[in-house]
């Protein structure tokens, strides 16, 4: 698809080249009837102001732009790191944006990405967020999404990790262990990167002839929408279906106000895959005594937040309630006991994923439509005592 000129914004608008261009440069010499009549051109068009492409075609180094929904989070932190290095080992500058889980913002930094010439983009996405991947194909500009797909056209290639497997292997080695009323901590419910991590736990759960227990890190839709009356706030998931045979409700339950002693902070209603969601679970689950006996977590962040706050409330971790992350993040290993943890070789996946950006970029080979990295389980002393 061609990427659309100024001089096509001239022609849609009904001005002159010249008029653009004083427009594109915010010229206060352009009448204000006339700037709208081009901004709705660009718009129309899907024209975004390159300033920085011809220096880059006239430049033996091209910038790669790496755009991630959350730096502060090790794992991605980890990968953006691993990543950069191998793009400027190979010679490419990279410019790197943090989005913070915000569609808006990642609107804004790929758009200033396309404006500012980046020959290619790298794109762990938020979701939420259409217009990205649509002035990235109207921009012709080569985008790889990793970690999270949220554009399914083929033009944007997607890499991950076999997080399917991932959630099989640490469920088979919870109940190998004895655990038998396992859940499922963090993740935000309903997004597909949850689903992902979340399907291995619920198949082996459903083979064993187990219920399984989900505890998203916010409410259900229903939940947030629900009327301000009690039995509104106790409606979802009752202490009664935690206990219940599985059922598409019961497995994706999500365990009431009431059966968790929720606080009423608006923090709270509002709680993310996080170490404070994770050390307020686990202070609620040793408070209430719920019969949980082991958790397979979203992520390490929420993991190691479970850790302390079972370190907090005298609570045995390893013995007393056994846990497993997902990601195997450096501070998995360091704490005591050490946390086992789903491995996803990020440092070896981030080199990889630059290398297949600039196969495609230089070579012309465009990556596989999807590809998955294999995952290991890192078995330490927080769901096996005798590892230590």
């Amino acid at each position: 698809m061609k990427r659309p000129t100024i001089i096509d914004v001239a022609k849609a608008a009904a001005v002159s080249k010249s008029t653009v261009s004083l427009v594109l440069q915010n010229s206060p010499l352009v009448r204000p009837a006339t700037r709208v009549l081009v901004e709705q051109a660009m718009a129309a068009l899907g024209y975004v102001y390159n300033r920085a492409a011809a220096n880059l075609r006239q430049s033996n180094t091209g910038l790669i732009g790496l755009v991630i929904n959350d730096l502060r989070n090790p794992f991605f932190t980890e990968f953006a790191t691993s990543a950069q290095m191998e793009f400027s080992r190979q010679g490419f500058a990279t410019v790197i944006a943090n989005t913070a889980e915000d569609p808006a913002l990642q609107a804004q930094v790929v758009g200033s990405m396309i404006e500012h010439g980046v020959a290619a983009l790298v794109i762990s996405p938020t979701y939420g967020d259409e217009w990205s991947f649509d002035a990235l194909l109207r921009a012709g500009v080569p985008a790889l999404q990793v970690l999270r797909q949220v554009d399914r056209r083929a033009a944007f290639p997607f890499a991950s990790f076999d997080y399917v497997e991932g959630g099989r292997l640490a469920t088979r080695h919870l109940l190998a262990g004895g655990a038998r009323r396992v859940a499922f901590v963090g993740g935000l419910e309903g997004r597909p990167i949850t689903q992902e991590r979340m399907a291995g736990y619920l198949e082996v759960m459903a083979a064993a002839g187990l219920p399984p227990h989900v505890i998203p890190a916010t409410p259900s839709p229903q939940a947030m929408h629900a009327t301000s009356s009690p039995q509104a706030m106790h409606a979802t998931s009752s202490p009664q279906a935690m206990h219940a045979t599985p059922s598409p409700q019961a497995m994706h339950a999500t365990p009431s106000p009431q059966a968790m002693h929720a606080t009423s902070s608006p923090q709270a209603m509002h709680a993310t895959s996080s170490r404070a969601f994770g050390r307020d679970l686990a202070l609620t689950l040793c408070r209430d005594g719920t019969g949980l006996d082991a958790a397979l977590c979203f992520n390490d962040l929420v993991a190691l937040g479970m850790q302390a706050g079972f370190a907090q409330a005298g609570h045995r971790v390893g013995r007393d309630f056994r846990l497993v992350g997902f990601d195997d993040i450096e501070e998995a290993a360091l704490g005591w006991p050490k946390l086992s943890s789903v491995r996803c070789n990020v440092a070896e996946f981030g080199r990889n994923t630059a290398a297949a950006m600039l196969g495609w970029l230089v070579g012309g080979i465009v990556p596989p439509a999807v590809s998955r990295a294999e995952v290991a389980l890192m078995v330490r002393g927080s769901s096996d005592p005798a590892v230590g």
